[in-house]
């Protein structure tokens, strides 16, 4: 029986340098890498999930991380904490398929690519 991990693996497209994790990708990781080892960065998330917890967008020593990219996978952000970058993935993909979803309903007009700032309880 495949585990998540397979899934996970199937559901990927393309080969690294087609996903944009290529070159440059590797350079620029290895260059942060000393700073974030050493819990000197903070976390470069749109929406750092992390802080919104209240632990603060600092990176802690031995953390897991990503290299934040661009909406448009042309560029990078900075490291992220490993919950922020899968989450801001997660978030643009789903948007991607409901607006794919909505457009073959004939429902909707395109949702913009850049994520809506965050709503609260009141306006301030």
């Amino acid at each position: 029986m495949p585990t998540q991990r397979d899934w996970q693996r199937y559901a990927r497209k393309g080969s690294t340098k087609q996903r944009g994790y290529s070159g440059q990708h590797p350079r620029l990781r290895a260059q942060w890498k000393p700073q974030v080892d050493a819990g000197q960065v903070m976390c470069h998330a749109i929406i750092c999930l992390e802080e919104r917890d209240g632990r603060g967008r600092r990176i802690q020593a031995g953390a897991p991380w990503h290299l934040g990219h661009t909406a448009d996978r042309t560029g990078w952000t900075g490291p992220e904490h490993q919950r922020c970058g899968a989450a801001d993935g997660a978030r643009r993909g789903n948007r991607r398929r409901g607006q794919r979803r909505a457009m073959a309903k004939g429902q909707a007009t395109p949702i913009p690519a850049s994520p809506s700032p965050l709503r609260t309880s009141r306006s301030w």
